[in-house]
């Protein structure tokens, strides 16, 4: 797999507050560079991107696009492509099934996987490496398959795996979307049209992003779907862990009856109307406590105004949100971001409950 213009636009415009100017970079595989020069020079011209202007009058002149070039042409000091062997024109030759040599470890400012992790055979120590690769503070960019490439490699990858991996392990998820693919000409071999999902990270549980996906392919006739990550390394180098998916690891760690007396005792409000609000609704309708629920909230607006099994569903607004006193966070993927959103709208901390404060005592 290669990089298209749009893809190359969503780097940059991720990259901007770290800058590139003198920073290095390594490709997982030689990319290919499928653009137009002159409308993508004219889009990052409009986007106020600087570049070199005698390097993009080079590779203008070129039969085909050389990526590293392309990259030096924005501003880095140093491309690298690593690969396992020669045949494309790699500089490090390394294969990503392989433990990572300490030459490479946090060896870049930027890492970028545009189409190489589906088709290592052992995954989890090709993510090991390329994440081992990245400086602290530096950048991971993901390009992978999602749906509609059977056949091209040996996985598809699905949000979650992304999200997890990167939340055990020290990084900030800064982006994750669905670019969706609608070839305009010979199947699989383009031209297309692209267009992203929204920010899957606001999307809190599987029930939302289901419902997103399914409004999406109504209106949308996408051949392929490709799930762009880009993650932050946050701090420095740890013991890799691998993790169990999160949404049903985490439901099965919750004491949901503590949470649901407690609930019955003082009476609260919910934020999320998802699966693991399910879960809390059934303890606290077999301890008939379900009339201590005041409201339950969702940050999807199209589910304002609906009800979810007997309770009406609330915007979170800061006016809504101080009246109601408690609110329990139901979701544990979330919930930093969620009690980030509470207290900036005024809710007090001492009112806002999480769920991770119910586990079960042997896996505190």
């Amino acid at each position: 797999m290669g990089l298209l213009a749009s893809e190359i636009v969503q780097f940059l415009q991720i990259a901007e507050k770290r800058g590139i100017e003198g920073k290095t970079l390594a490709m997982m595989g030689k990319q290919h560079i499928s653009l137009g020069m002159d409308p993508f020079l004219s889009i990052i011209r409009e986007m106020g991107y600087p570049y070199d202007r005698a390097l993009a009058d080079q590779i203008s002149s070129q039969k085909e696009i050389d990526s590293c070039d392309f990259f030096k042409m924005l501003g880095f000091e140093e491309v690298h492509a690593v690969d396992y062997s020669e045949y494309e024109g790699a500089d490090i030759i390394f294969d990503l099934n392989d433990p990572l040599p300490d030459s490479l470890k946090g060896a870049f400012d930027y890492v970028i996987n545009g189409g190489t992790l589906e088709h290592v055979f052992d995954i989890a120590r090709a993510m090991e490496n390329m994440s081992g690769m990245v400086k602290d503070g530096g950048l991971i960019m993901h390009l992978s398959p999602s749906d509609g490439w059977i056949n091209h490699g040996f996985y598809s990858i699905s949000p979650t795996f992304f999200q997890d991996y990167y939340r055990a392990n020290g990084f900030l998820v800064k982006l994750i979307e669905f670019e969706y693919l609608i070839c305009q000409g010979r199947k699989n071999e383009g031209p297309y049209v692209t267009f992203f999902s929204e920010d899957l990270r606001l999307l809190r549980t599987p029930e939302q992003l289901d419902s997103y996906l399914a409004s999406l392919k109504a209106v949308k006739d996408a051949d392929q779907m490709l799930l762009l990550c880009f993650a932050e390394k946050a701090g420095a180098e740890k013991p890799v862990k691998y993790p169990n998916q999160g949404v049903y690891q985490e439901m099965k760690r919750i004491d949901f009856k503590k949470a649901a007396g407690e609930i019955k005792r003082s009476g609260a409000a919910l934020y999320g109307c998802g699966s693991i609000c399910d879960q809390l609704l059934d303890e606290l309708y077999r301890i008939d406590g379900e009339r201590a629920v005041k409201n339950i909230f969702d940050g999807n607006i199209r589910k304002a105004g609906m009800s979810h099994r007997g309770h009406t569903v609330l915007y979170p607004t800061a006016e809504k949100l101080r009246a109601c006193g408690d609110i329990y966070i139901c979701s544990t993927t979330y919930e930093h971001e969620i009690e980030k959103e509470l207290l900036e709208k005024g809710v007090s901390s001492q009112s806002i409950k999480k769920l991770s404060g119910f586990l079960w005592k042997d896996q505190r």
